[in-house]
C-alpha cells in the first residue's frame, strides 16, 4: 500500500492574484518622474500559509508521516471560483518541509476544482511516488525510499 496522508484546509484560499503587493517609490531623474517598487507577501498570505502548514503539521504528527523522497499531490478545492494555477502556490509552500523536503520533489500534481454543498475548502492527499513510476521516469531513488 502506498503511504498517503489527506489535509483539510477550511477556508477560501488566497489566491496568486492577492499573494504579493508592491510598494511604490517615486524616482525623479532625467527621463522625469517614474516609480519603482518591490514586491511583498502579503499578510492574509503569510497568514494563509502559516494556517497550511499547521493543519499539516498536526496530521502528520497524527498519522506518524515519514517524507517521501519523491512525491505526488493531489489538491482538490471545493465551491471556490478562482483558476486552477492561482490556488495551488501558498498550499504547496506551506506544506514544504512538514509532507516533502521541497516543493522540487513534486513529481506528478494534479488540481481539480469542484462543486458540492459543504463550504469552501482544499483537500490536499500527498503520497509516495512508487519505485517502478520513478524508474519510468528516469528518477533515482535511494533504497530506504523504495517502495
Amino acid at each position: 500500500m502506498i503511504p498517503t496522508i489527506t489535509v483539510k484546509i477550511p477556508g477560501k484560499p488566497i489566491t496568486a492574484n492577492m499573494q504579493a503587493r508592491l510598494t511604490a517609490v517615486k524616482v525623479t531623474g532625467s527621463a522625469g518622474i517614474s516609480y519603482r517598487g518591490r514586491m511583498y507577501k502579503s499578510n492574509e498570505s503569510r497568514a494563509y500559509q502559516s494556517l497550511v502548514y499547521n493543519l499539516a503539521y498536526e496530521e502528520a504528527a497524527l498519522t506518524g508521516w515519514k517524507q517521501p523522497f519523491y512525491a505526488v499531490v493531489h489538491l482538490r478545492y471545493y465551491n471556490i471560483r478562482a483558476d486552477v494555477d492561482g490556488v495551488p502556490k501558498l498550499i504547496l509552500d506551506g506544506l514544504q518541509g512538514v509532507l516533502y523536503p521541497n516543493d522540487s520533489r513534486i513529481k506528478r500534481f494534479l488540481v481539480e476544482p469542484f462543486k458540492d454543498d459543504g463550504g469552501e475548502r482544499c483537500e490536499v492527499d500527498v503520497s509516495w511516488m512508487t519505485w517502478a513510476e520513478c524508474k519510468s521516469k528516469g528518477l533515482t531513488c535511494p533504497v530506504k525510499y523504495r517502495i
